[in-house]
């Protein structure tokens, strides 16, 4: 058994300092000699530079495995690892810094290992890259199998880069996700999914326990051939390298190409997280670091986490997060009179302890900083004791950059049964999707609403995360229990919103388009029959289900502020890939038609995870008309009835309305988890021509008539009285049929007019009865 001892604030020290845009670990090129030596791993041997053998035990194989440094092999004809093997047994490679290869092992800010490979004569059956660290433990991605996809990316030319996936026991190889004979260039790791191996017994980690940039002492690869056929076949290693970006290069990467054709260009890879140096977010100005304040009292103690002392089940997905403890400031103050009620109470595993914000806002806030990004599995919380009328209206969120703020978690302040429990408190368990074995746990509290999962709002890997009371409670909260796993940063917007409202500039078009400022409007008192929505896989088969025309190419006018980049223009663009998301509210978009139409049915789409996450459709909204920007007509009324907990999904239903539009808007008062989305809306209608230009023109007909004298002015100068009578007679014709034209004016005129006059009705929705009360 191998006990060791770990500090874990070095991982949380290093993730505080600026990061490096690029390390190279080794090329094979400063080497004074090329020692190999024992196993510190498995056999707790003093290292050397390099040690083959049996990967898991620290001794010898039946077969003879060497690694060499061979010339001209490498990268641009440098020096290359030569690594090859007479079997094709399980085999592992350790490279090791020392003091005498002057090895940099401080890679903080490194989000993925690239390697420099030959694989053109070799095949692997299974093969895995890792890690080791100052204390010989072993990081993989053998140890991810099916927790969470591991990609990994591979370039011929270091310009055109394809993407991977590891199969399910965390390998590349035919035994796993297919072949790399022939590849030779550039593979590229995320450091994230390095996780420690558990049959290990390094008792100082949890599992899966993602390995330190900061302290890298060695890196390491699993492999056995595909088939015995490829015995003593060397493969070749060069520029091991730890980056921030796989894709920027330092040094030519073309020059050293394969002369195998380019790969296909893939897909960007996910954002890495910025280094903590180069957050939006100023220490001991916007957040302070709890460690350097007097009053901190113990976190991450024995007792923590406390939830399985009380007969919760078993976390289900994850391990426990643990970081630096964070906390909003306001210059002086860190929690209620900036005492002993700080967040790392939060921490501590005591309920009895709890975090008091100083005030009731989002600038006071209990949170962690954690080594690098991670997506939350699993949140665990415990309200103050006898104040857990407080806890509703708050949030856990994640950020990448300290200034956007992602909800991950949001208690909706009219959320039941999380403010009452026996004995005063107990821990609530939110999870993304339900989980029957916490619902029957729940139901212990005498929740309304037991499955916490509708509180899930949100996704995406964090290296911050926060527990802040955005609805203007107080946001007290005696315990918080994080559990994730590592995951590529989800990048931050562009730019933080600087108002409530966001207004686009709207694109010219064909008629004008005024700028609409995005204000609610009353909720109409209709008269619904029914409010169901039935449901089709594409929007042409909702309008044909309807017999009605939709209306496409709408202009996106402004709205309020969606998550990140699932903003409110995302209702109107025709595409059910994209959505506005939002736990602002009410929440508001407009946008224009290219005209006026008459509008006569209502398509709406769900979106990407509505079956996953449940609840997020709007429970009441309603659709507005105008053609000023300042008078609105309602046109349509309805709750979540209209839809079903599908995605990809369009529901359809006929209107009769008054009038013709141009300008439409859609509003919702909220959603049952405390976040809203909706895909896509399209109105169906007739096209109106506003303009009457047959009407406006037929006196300009009567003109010629009143002017007639001019074709008399030839009569009289003319000799030839003949003449004049035949021109006379040719003309009378004329005359008559320009008053025929007259007729056929006044007669379109009048039927254009019929046209636009249409009774008053009011708007209905074709979907099952509205029921407000059952919502609230």
């Amino acid at each position: 058994m191998k006990k060791l001892t770990f500090a874990f604030a070095a991982i949380l020290a290093a993730s505080l300092a600026t990061a490096a845009s690029a390390a190279m670990f080794t090329d094979f090129e400063s080497y004074k000699s090329f020692e190999a030596g024992g196993n510190p791993v498995y056999a707790f041997d003093d290292a050397a530079d390099v040690w083959v053998g049996e990967w898991s035990g620290g001794g010898t194989t039946a077969d003879t495995v060497t690694a060499e440094i061979a010339e001209g092999a490498g990268y641009n004809g440098s020096k290359a690892l030569k690594v090859q093997s007479s079997g094709h047994e399980n085999v592992g490679l350790y490279l090791f810094a020392t003091a005498d290869n002057g090895i940099v092992t401080d890679h903080t800010g490194a989000q993925y290992l690239r390697v420099w490979a030959d694989f053109s004569e070799v095949d692997f059956r299974k093969a895995n890259f890792g890690t080791t660290d100052s204390t010989y433990s072993l990081f993989s991605t053998d140890e991810v199998d099916t927790n969470w996809e591991c990609k990994y990316y591979f370039s011929a030319d270091g310009a055109n880069w394809e993407e991977y996936v590891h199969g399910d026991d965390g390998c590349f190889g035919t035994g796993q996700a297919g072949t790399v004979l022939g590849m030779k260039g550039w593979f590229a790791f995320p450091v994230a999914d390095f996780t420690i191996r558990s049959n290990a017994n390094w008792e100082a980690y949890d599992e899966l326990t993602p390995t330190n940039p900061a302290d890298v002492s060695g890196v390491y690869l699993f492999w056995d051939y595909d088939d015995a056929t490829a015995a003593d076949t060397p493969f070749y290693l060069d520029n091991l390298e730890f980056v921030a970006d796989y894709k920027a290069f330092d040094y030519d990467a073309a020059a050293g190409a394969a002369a195998a054709p380019a790969a296909p260009a893939a897909a960007e890879a996910p954002a890495a997280a910025p280094a903590a140096g180069e957050w939006g977010w100023v220490i001991d100005e916007n957040y302070i670091v709890l460690d350097d304040w007097a009053d901190t009292t113990h976190a991450f103690g024995d007792a923590y986490p406390a939830s399985g002392e009380w007969d919760w089940p078993e976390v289900t997905s994850g391990s426990l997060l643990k970081g630096t403890i964070i906390s909003g400031f306001n210059g002086s103050s860190h929690c209620w009179s900036n005492g002993s009620d700080n967040a790392a109470n939060a921490f501590d595993g005591d309920t009895e302890t709890f975090f008091d914000p100083y005030e009731a806002t989002t600038n006071s806030w209990a949170g962690l900083l954690l080594d690098q990004p991670y997506e939350l599995t699993e949140i665990r919380i415990a309200p103050r004791s006898t104040y857990s009328t407080r806890l509703p209206g708050a949030a856990v969120q994640g950020s990448n950059d300290g200034v956007n703020w992602t909800d991950i978690v949001f208690i909706d302040k009219a959320a039941t049964g999380l403010t009452d429990a026996p004995n005063g408190v107990d821990y609530h368990c939110f999870t993304p999707a339900t989980n029957d074995t916490y619902v029957a746990a729940n139901t212990d509290l005498g929740a309304a609403e037991p499955d916490f999962s509708v509180y899930w709002v949100g996704s995406g890997a964090y290296q911050a995360y926060r527990y802040v009371n955005i609805n203007g409670e107080h946001g007290d909260v005696g315990e918080i229990e994080l559990y994730g796993v590592p995951a590529a940063a989800t990048a931050a917007p562009a730019a933080p919103a600087a108002e409530a409202t966001t207004t686009t500039e709207a694109p010219a078009a064909a008629t004008e388009v005024i700028a609409i400022e995005a204000v609610a409007q009353d909720y109409p008192s209709m008269d619904l029959v029914a409010n169901n929505g039935a449901s089709y896989a594409t929007l042409e088969e909702a309008a044909a289900s309807l017999g009605k025309t939709p209306i496409t190419g709408y202009t996106f006018i402004s709205g309020t502020n969606g998550n990140g980049n699932e903003g409110p223009e995302m209702l109107w663009d025709n595409d059910t890939a994209t959505k506005f998301c939002t736990s602002e509210f009410p929440t508001i978009t407009i946008a224009a038609a290219d005209g006026e139409y008459a509008i006569d049915g209502i398509i709406m789409a769900t979106a990407n995870d509505n079956s996953s996450y449940n609840n997020r459709s709007p429970y009441e909204w309603a659709v507005y008309g105008s053609n000023d920007g300042a008078t609105w007509t309602a046109l349509a009324y309805g709750d979540d009835y209209f839809f079903e907990e599908v995605d990809f999904t369009y529901f359809a239903a006929p209107l009769t309305t008054e009038g013709s539009y141009k300008y439409f808007q859609f509003q919702s008062e909220g959603a049952l988890s405390g976040c809203f989305q909706v895909s896509e809306l399209v109105l169906t209608g007739t096209k109106v021509e506003t303009a009457a230009p047959v009407v406006e023109e037929a006196p300009v007909v009567e003109e010629p008539v009143v002017e007639e004298p001019v074709v008399e002015e030839p009569v009289v100068e003319e000799p030839v009285v003949e003449e004049v009578v035949e021109e006379v007679v040719v003309e009378e014709p004329v005359v008559e049929e320009e008053a025929a034209v007259e007729e056929t004016v006044e007669e379109e005129a009048a039927q254009t007019f019929d046209f636009g006059v249409i009774a008053a009705v009011a708007a209905l929705v074709s979907a099952a009865g509205y029921a407000l009360s059952k919502k609230r």
